[in-house]
């Protein structure tokens, strides 16, 4: 089974290829945190990887 940072790629090129664009990675502030944030249209999406 890959890594974290592997599965956290996978997961940012899909969106990307999905045509989402990337607005963060490694979000963080005060106890919340975001792996991947991005923008598709009016569409903020926000994604915590788990594995």
């Amino acid at each position: 089974m890959g890594s974290y940072i592997t599965f956290e790629r996978l997961a940012t090129e899909m969106l990307l290829a999905s045509g989402h664009h990337l607005v963060a990675k490694d979000f963080r502030m005060d106890r919340f945190e975001a792996d991947v944030i991005t923008k598709n249209d009016d569409v903020l999406l926000v994604v915590e990887v788990k594995y």
